[in-house]
């Protein structure tokens, strides 16, 4: 295992963890980002580098692989905000009782969702195609 203060921010490892086989690591929060599988559905998640201890510290990292995370993509499992799943335009809450469109929308329905990282997820799936298991 590489130990905790040998990981180089936004390097890809390789990871012997929970739920994560690569992982790009963060000093900031001394965790790594990869792609995980529930149900059916594949999405970027975020564990803690073995070192921070229990119960969270669950990623052990096995290799330091020669990419490194694009300066273009942010280090977040999901994007800051929210948006409307019916009609996609971005949305807030207005602190009160209610959620609101922060651009012109005909949707009558506001579902709000989380944004997912889509620039993270799809460079992780790309390094996952170039060093598979």
């Amino acid at each position: 295992m590489i130990a905790l203060d040998a990981c180089r921010d936004s390097m890809l490892y390789r990871l012997m963890s929970r739920n994560l086989r690569l992982g790009v690591f963060s000093i900031a929060k001394r965790s790594f980002l990869g792609m995980r599988e529930k149900f059916g559905a594949r999405f970027a998640a975020e564990e803690y580098q073995r070192e921070t201890g229990p119960p969270f510290g669950t990623a052990k990292p096995q290799e330091e692989l020669p990419e490194r995370l694009p300066d273009n993509i942010e280090m977040l499992e999901v994007l800051p905000g929210a948006k409307c799943s019916t009609c996609g335009v971005l949305v807030e809450y207005n602190g009160k009782d209610a959620w609101i469109h922060l651009a012109p929308s005909d949707c009558a329905l506001i579902r709000p969702v989380t944004r997912q990282n889509v620039p993270l997820e799809t460079w992780l799936m790309q390094m996952e195609e170039k060093y598979p298991a």
